[in-house]
């Protein structure tokens, strides 16, 4: 990422009529607000980083409901003759 040309900045900036401790302040301010952003921008290496470990949670949530699946499944094969029992009384 290209940075601040401060030098062009502060002399634009005195040709514009700011005075030069001016000029240099906000072209400070300006260089500190750059680095502070360019610090919080994701890379793609963390773009990436963070889809692998997402692909890795979902692929244990679907062996979870995978499991769900199954146990309710047999919950029901267990529970259906003896409500029917129940019910018809036999």
């Amino acid at each position: 990422m290209p940075g601040i040309d401060t030098y062009a900045l502060v002399t634009k900036l005195q040709q514009a009529g700011f005075e030069p401790p001016q000029a240099e302040a906000l072209t400070e301010a300006f260089k500190t607000l750059e680095d502070t952003t360019a610090q919080q921008l994701a890379t793609k290496g963390d773009v990436k980083e963070a889809s692998l470990l997402l692909e890795v949670k979902l692929e244990t949530v679907k062996g979870d409901l995978t499991l769900l699946k199954w146990m309710i499944g047999a919950l029901f094969g267990l529970i259906i003759p003896v409500f029917v029992r129940v019910v018809l009384k036999l």
